[in-house]
């Protein structure tokens, strides 16, 4: 086969991995703008502008070479350039070149490309002049996938009545808010921490296809909240992940998810007492890595009797109560990461429980246990818990359910 006979979807799809920033994908299909999670991922954590230049530096390079090579690859690799905008340092000169592309061509300028525009003004010295989030927006219409992580430099006028009415926010189908708090306050932080709550607010009241959320806060300490009582629906919201949000809980608990399916959490929304988030609807239940989940992590499936997928890391985790059964859990996703917290002795009184009630009939309908991580961390987890390989065994010759690695593969640690 020569060179032209390769069709155009191959390349466009050679085209689409060469050039992905893969530290901020963190979706679960092939498409880098999804509003699904991935199960595991690690969001990142918010880069310092060097950082995230080195890191940035070879996607751009890729995206500026492709159309130079011949006019087939500029016509399928054109769009990729712009596909992911970063507002940060440059943010000025960004919004003039938005502009002057729409105005100069009506309704092909380059921002009707941008599928993802992501905030991200931490760490920049000196910060940017205070700029209109939204205007950004208003030269984008496209945009599926919004991220906001900064330490919020919105100016005090946002958001208006006026600019929030001229921007559409119909095509946002997810959106990762994630505001970096500050540890020293003073009146101006605190005016501007308002604000950072206002974006949030007024996203998700203004996106109607919004499907997939993300609100986190750096530092937990969240102490500027309003006594008011803000009502928000979000119609087609299915996925909720919510990390260190504090005090923030209680807001978020007032606000309405009619078809809320999943939720990822740390131990946000189950310290002290579960949320009530948490209730018939809910599908999966992805707990991220947090040593205050230990005791009462799997109380969820008390909460959630719908349940049919439940992932966490088992290091993290115990067992519910002895007799408990939840006839419609189908699908358990496992991490080995260890937990550096416990001694080896605890990490067998966690672990062992958890298999043998699937033994004990625990989860009658339970189709498949998908073992995620290096075969190395739970080799290692074998050795600490007494049986563990034998308990893999009967559940395999009992045919309780599937044993997998994330692959899809048969999971085996020899």
């Amino acid at each position: 086969m020569s060179f032209q006979d390769i069709p155009v979807e191959i390349w466009t799809y050679i085209f689409c991995l060469s050039t992905e920033y893969r530290q901020s994908n963190t979706l679960s299909t092939s498409s880098s703008f999804s509003p699904r999670f991935n199960t595991f991922s690690a969001i990142r954590q918010t880069l310092h502008r060097d950082e995230l230049r080195r890191a940035l530096d070879p996607v751009w390079e890729m995206k500026f070479t492709l159309p130079l090579v011949c006019k087939l690859w500029r016509e399928i690799s054109s769009p990729m350039t712009y596909e992911q905008v970063y507002v940060g340092q440059h943010a000025t000169s960004l919004l003039e070149a938005l502009q002057r592309s729409e105005t100069s061509s009506p309704g092909r300028g380059i921002g009707r490309q941008v599928q993802r525009v992501v905030f991200n003004y931490f760490g920049l010295e000196p910060p940017p002049p205070p700029l209109s989030l939204l205007e950004v927006l208003r030269w984008c219409p496209n945009v599926a996938y919004l991220t906001k992580e900064d330490a919020d430099l919105t100016p005090p006028s946002l958001p208006s009545h006026s600019i929030t009415e001229a921007i559409s926010f119909t095509s946002i189908q997810r959106f990762d808010w994630a505001f970096f708090q500050r540890m020293l306050y003073s009146r101006e932080r605190r005016v501007k921490d308002m604000h950072g709550l206002d974006f949030l607010r007024t996203v998700i009241t203004r996106a109607p296809e919004l499907q997939y959320l993300r609100i986190a806060v750096t530092f937990p300490n969240f102490r500027t909240l309003s006594t008011l009582s803000y009502h928000i629906k979000a119609t087609s919201l299915t996925t909720l992940r919510v990390e260190h949000i504090g005090l923030i809980r209680g807001e978020l608990e007032q606000w309405e998810f009619p078809n809320l399916n999943t939720i990822v959490t740390d131990s946000s929304l189950t310290r002290g007492t579960f949320s009530p988030l948490f209730g018939p609807g809910i599908r999966v239940v992805e707990f991220l890595r947090d040593e205050s989940l230990l005791s009462d992590a799997l109380r969820v499936l008390e909460k959630c009797p719908n349940l049919r997928e439940l992932v966490y890391y088992v290091q993290y985790a115990s067992i519910v109560q002895p007799g408990f059964v939840h006839g419609e859990l189908e699908t358990i996703r496992l991490h080995s990461v260890r937990n550096r917290m416990l001694g080896d002795a605890e990490i067998a009184d966690i672990v062992q429980p958890q298999f043998l009630s699937i033994l004990n009939g625990v989860y009658p309908s339970l189709r498949r246990i998908i073992f995620h991580g290096a075969v190395e961390g739970w080799k290692d987890m074998a050795s600490l818990v007494p049986g563990f390989e034998k308990v893999c065994d009967e559940i395999r010759h009992r045919q309780l359910c599937t044993l997998e690695d994330e692959f899809g593969n048969p999971f085996l640690l020899n």
